[in-house]
């Protein structure tokens, strides 16, 4: 049923059949999980509010499906934002049941109630409240929404259900392949099982691959429309008109990504460190059309040093090697990193 119907809210899905077994696969073109999106600033009242809200709409639209809502996935890592609209949207699996579904509401309490931004009081008490009704086990989302109009009529902000809209979008992926999602704690680890994105390279050619990449998750997806170029009219007033450099200290760096260019240097002392085009939501912010909002990671693990593309339009690649959406890659001093069209040395 989900797969055949095009829910409003919701990640677009499709069933394929793969050795043997029918698996289901999600389209996350364009898209940024929670824990990406808010990994570089807090969430306000009005985040929030756009969360709860978006959340009330999709169980109504699960319920016109006929669909259990408890099969709505609200971890963190499988809530799902357009980067452009900040609109929330869904992932249905069919495969989670009312055993499961508390889990995954103690992962989203404790999740927000760590990013809540503290200065903003209505914020905090929305999320505390989310956070102890999960924790007790008596959580009901049209008593949280009940808590937002309210606090949006005590600050004469209240609009009947006009907003937030839904926004879809259609499909420019066709998903393929398989990648097996393995989280730590026993909730996903359920999910684990059944769930799955596509791969592709690309580059046909990947025997001049010099690194084994270095891969966790289940983001990466296909995409096999033309790629859309970001153009300035499509840039909104939050991105950032200059290229911004975040994090050096006293002149001293020790990691650090250099500008071939334009000689510009980039500190990698305090790890992760995202780099995009959206000021506020980036630790190195480029003024380059061809980079994506959120476009890479750069993080440490085990003590070295991995390049992470944030599913991007035009795509990143180490020494002429691309990385696939999603891929990660270890990276070392020397290395030549191309993101978008802005290529950088590694030291």
């Amino acid at each position: 049923m989900y797969t055949k119907n095009k829910l409003l809210g919701f990640l677009n899905a499709m069933e394929r059949v793969k050795d043997g077994e029918e698996k289901i696969f999600y389209d996350i073109s364009s898209k940024q999980n929670m824990s990406r999106m808010f990994e570089r600033k807090e969430m306000g009242f009005d985040e929030l509010k756009n969360l709860f809200y978006s959340w009330e709409k999709a169980v109504s639209e699960a319920e016109r499906f006929l669909l259990n809502p408890s099969g709505i996935l609200c971890s963190p890592d499988y809530i799902y934002y357009e980067v452009t609209s900040g609109c929330p949207e869904w992932i249905f699996y069919p495969g989670v049941n009312e055993e499961i579904y508390p889990s995954g509401l103690t992962l989203l309490a404790e999740y927000l109630l760590e990013k809540v931004d503290h200065r903003d009081t209505r914020a905090v008490d929305i999320a505390y409240r989310f956070y102890r009704s999960a924790k007790e086990g008596r959580f009901l989302l049209p008593e949280m929404v009940k808590a937002l109009d309210e606090a949006l009529v005590q600050s004469k902000e209240y609009v009947p259900k006009e907003e937030p809209e839904l926004i879809t979008t259609e499909p420019d992926a066709i998903i393929l392949d398989e990648e097996v999602v393995e989280k730590e704690n026993d909730f996903l680890d359920m999910i684990g099982r059944f769930f799955r994105f596509g791969k592709t390279s690309r580059k046909e050619n990947k025997s001049k691959r010099k690194k084994e990449s270095v891969r966790t998750g289940a983001e990466s997806i296909q995409r096999t429309a033309n790629l859309p170029q970001w153009s300035k009219a499509e840039e909104d007033e939050t991105e950032c008109r200059r290229t911004r450099l975040l994090g050096e200290e006293n002149g001293t760096i020790k990691r650090e990504l250099k500008n071939i260019a334009t000689k510009e240097r980039y500190s990698l002392k305090n790890l992760p460190v995202v780099i995009g085009k959206l000021e506020g939501s980036v630790d190195i912010c480029l003024d380059d059309d061809s980079v994506s909002r959120l476009h890479a990671r750069f993080f440490e693990q085990d003590g070295e040093i991995f390049l992470e593309d944030l599913n991007s339009t035009n795509g990143c690649s180490v020494n002429e090697i691309p990385l696939e959406n999603n891929e990660k890659v270890q990276i070392s001093p020397g290395d030549r990193i191309l993101i978008g069209e802005t290529e950088f040395i590694f030291n």
